[in-house]
């Protein structure tokens, strides 16, 4: 639709001979257009859908729009329950639209791509608006991003007026069941800064996932083949690939066209491309074709330092947070700040059960601090007048949550963040990246950036100083996993090496580990045993919160001890 940036996503298209129309589905608009027919195209209007339209038709003198993902997400409240598998598709049937309503229908479509509710900015917000974005107190911008955690799973335990939480999804809250402090910094950071209790994974897993928090958009291709990452066929994780780089770069090649100083710590997406650039626009587009004009400066601000985003749990998050304060303390010192850092965090991705690795408890704690750090180190620094830290998960996977499936974690800290700010605005991660883009002054990403909502509420013009110290989980971070017990989900064994292919079984090891003794859901034990090929026998002692009396090798199968 005009004036967009990258991101409409036109992926299908029928011609109506009859009344010299074309229409064309916009899966990234959720609308399908129409067109007069011939060798001037002229826009006629738009018909809206549900989400991400992905085929077109015309039969019986009605127009068909067939919408991948229906109406978004689904309130995840059992363990057979995961986001890609939750989406059920929708049908749009509507009469053939006269001139008049496609007139209406495209002044509704744009009206619901620019739903602001619960947005208004503020006269004195440090946040400013499109005609002023660039001139902000706010200099600098730090994100953060985590792996694979819901809403539910850490903040479930929340205790605050109009917390919106189940507590009893609650993996790892502030505290497990002996007293030892797991989260922390996590509940300390949303108490003594903010915390957004409505913020949504734009996308369903981290194939997604690290294109949105990198990228602000996810190309068609990467859309419609991650599934078959996912599924037993394992097709490969292309980052790189020409066709999963999205038309204008990724964050690293805005910030480079820009002028704008950054530094990336471990994220892969959108560094490199081995598709030869070109500096031809599109038509209605503001940059060239998918192609790596920038990436020698993309390439320069990548600091693989302890390991990329591939490296989820190898490498401690409390290292790579020591490495990341000794290169940004001479940097802060001569007043050199990157104007925009990223920095990948993974470790609350955990291993599972596996033995001889950290508990997941342990893993998660490891992490908490070293996000506790940063804040702690910022805080205390000459940068922290003008800095916005912003911690988010690159996607929240197949966690429980009782609102919806993509819901996530949002903890912004900064002085210009009201203290103890709980917002209910619904955002996404493409409304991170709007915010960066209004603060630092950049160009829309994409449409999903330009029209994303801005969280207005965490933010206050009366910058509070006051600085944050972290605090040392109680949990033992050092704590392993010990050899499996016989008959547990941990006894099998799963695979971590690799971005979320370990399956169901991570969340049954999970499960075990975080709530023992506590009878695993059916709908749990419904997909171990259509997915993993978990035994009768091991699901009816799992459903009990037991372990199963059978050898581990009677596990798998349909063989009963």
């Amino acid at each position: 639709i005009g004036g967009e940036a990258n991101g409409s996503t036109p992926d299908a298209v029928v011609v109506d001979d009859k009344a010299k129309r074309v229409y064309v589905g916009l899966a990234g608009d959720n609308a399908v257009l129409a067109y007069t027919t011939g060798p001037t195209p002229h826009l006629l209007g738009a018909v809206a859908t549900g989400n991400y339209p992905t085929g077109v038709a015309i039969a019986r003198g009605h127009l068909y729009a067939v919408s991948a993902k229906g109406y978004g997400g689904v309130p995840v409240t059992s363990r057979k329950q995961y986001d890609g598998n939750d989406m059920v598709g929708l049908l749009n049937d509507v009469a053939l639209p006269t001139t008049k309503e496609l007139a209406t229908g495209l002044t509704h479509s744009r009206a619901l791509l620019l739903n602001s509710l619960g947005t208004t900015r503020p006269a004195d917000s440090p946040i400013p608006d499109e005609a002023h974005k660039g001139q902000s107190p706010i200099k600098h911008v730090v994100m953060v991003v985590r792996e694979n955690r819901t809403f539910d799973q850490v903040f479930g335990d929340l205790k605050r007026k109009g917390a919106d939480v189940e507590p009893k999804f609650v993996e790892f809250g502030d505290k497990d069941a002996k007293g030892r402090t797991v989260t922390p910094n996590a509940h300390a950071i949303a108490s003594h800064f903010g915390l957004s209790q409505n913020f949504y994974s734009d996308g369903e897993a981290s194939i997604q996932g690290h294109y949105w928090t990198a990228d602000g958009v996810s190309t068609d291709y990467t859309e419609k083949s991650w599934l078959d990452y996912y599924s037993n066929r394992n097709h490969s994780y292309d980052p790189t690939a020409p066709v999963v780089y999205p038309r204008c770069g990724a964050m690293w090649q805005q910030l480079a066209a820009q002028g704008k100083t950054f530094r990336n710590y471990g994220e892969l997406i959108g560094v490199a491309t081995s598709q030869t650039p070109t500096v031809t626009t599109a038509p209605n587009s503001s940059c060239g074709t998918p192609g790596g004009t920038y990436d020698a400066a993309s390439a320069a601000g990548f600091d693989n330092g302890l390991g990329a985003n591939l490296s989820l749990t190898t490498v401690s998050d409390v290292d790579k947070e020591a490495m990341w304060e000794r290169e940004y303390t001479p940097l802060i010192a001569a007043g050199q700040m990157p104007q925009f850092s990223y920095v990948v965090m993974g470790n609350d991705h955990t291993d599972g059960t596996s033995a001889g690795k950290k508990t997941p408890q342990a893993h998660v704690a490891t992490n908490d601090l070293a996000v506790g750090k940063l804040v702690d180190f910022l805080s205390h620094s000459a940068a922290w007048k003008d800095t916005l830290v912003v911690v988010v998960e690159d996607d929240s996977q197949d966690g429980l949550d009782h609102r919806d499936g993509h819901r996530n974690i949002a903890l912004m800290a900064s002085p210009y963040i009201k203290p103890g700010a709980l917002s209910s605005v619904h955002i996404s991660q493409a409304s991170v990246l709007h915010t960066v883009e209004l603060v630092l002054g950049l160009q829309p990403i994409s449409s999903y950036t330009q029209y994303a909502a801005v969280p207005y509420d965490l933010f206050t013009s009366k910058p509070d100083l006051r600085p944050y110290t972290a605090i040392t989980p109680t949990y033992p971070m050092t704590a392993t996993n010990g050899s499996a017990a016989a008959g547990s989900a941990a006894a099998l064994p799963i695979d971590t090496s690799r971005i979320d292919v370990a399956g169901p079984l991570l969340e049954a090891q999970l499960w075990q580990a975080t709530r023992p003794g506590t009878p695993m859901p059916s709908s749990l034990l419904h997909e171990l045993a259509t997915r993993a090929g978990i035994s009768p026998a091991a699901l009816a002692a799992w459903a009990q919160g037991k372990v199963c009396t059978c050898t581990n090798a009677q596990l798998r199968g349909v063989i009963d001890p």
